[in-house]
């Protein structure tokens, strides 16, 4: 069930309208971000976007396939990260073309890297490239003069 949220602009602030009509939500307009937050990261289920990608990376003309890339002392502790699978770029009859490019698709993507500080989880926020798929490019070339 995908859940709906709109907000409403009112004097003096903004309310959250609850899904169900649960009312309204009133919430003060603060526009400093809290020195700390609760963030609740756990993913309901695959979505119907996940399940597309799978079909689309095996029927690219730059397919990839998928590794996790773990590390404990990282919220998400795994991300799923492609590799391209030619150098080249797959034609209609499936042969690979090595007049083209394949090449990564790269996304940055907030991760929490955690730490001990003696019996206290300590999170900093942090950016980290993540190659997402693969695509079909013309190649760079230099001519010499």
């Amino acid at each position: 069930m995908e859940e709906t949220r709109r907000y409403l602009v009112q004097k003096g602030g903004m309310s959250l309208q609850c899904p169900g009509g649960g009312g309204d939500c009133p919430f003060p307009v603060d526009t400093t971000f809290p020195s700390r937050v609760k963030v609740d990261m756990r993913v309901s289920s695959r979505s119907s976007a996940q399940m597309m990608m799978e079909s689309v990376r095996s029927r690219s003309m730059s397919p990839w396939e998928y590794s996790s890339n773990v590390d404990h002392n990282r919220v998400p502790v795994v991300i799923n990260e492609a590799r391209c699978l030619h150098h080249g770029c797959v034609d209609p009859e499936g042969n690979v073309d090595l007049s083209m490019n394949s090449v990564p698709i790269r996304q940055e993507i907030l991760v929490l890297h955690g730490e001990m500080r003696g019996c206290v989880p300590v999170y900093k926020l942090d950016k980290q490239l993540v190659t997402v798929g693969c695509t079909c490019v013309r190649p760079i070339v230099h001519y010499l003069t």
